[in-house]
């Protein structure tokens, strides 16, 4: 469920969906997909790389089968 919050549109490409806001170093509201481009690169998201929709990627499952004995993980 992508957040659309009121009234808020990322200052770099201007989308209004985006699962977490981010502020840029200006304090301006950007989306998550341009804060994370720009904490990667040192650039700004070009625009070319809007996309329509969000990306989303399947969770692994989580374990089911664990183990009966509990595992001595203590730094002792």
């Amino acid at each position: 469920s992508a957040s659309r919050r009121v009234g808020l549109s990322c200052a770099n490409c201007h989308t209004t969906t985006t699962t977490l806001w981010r502020r840029s170093n200006e304090g301006e509201p950007v989306c998550n997909a341009c804060g994370l481009y720009y904490k990667l690169h040192g650039v700004n998201r070009p625009l070319a790389m809007k996309k329509d929709g969000i990306q989303t990627r399947k969770r692994k499952p989580k374990n089911v089968n664990k183990n009966k004995s509990p595992t001595k993980s203590d730094g002792s």
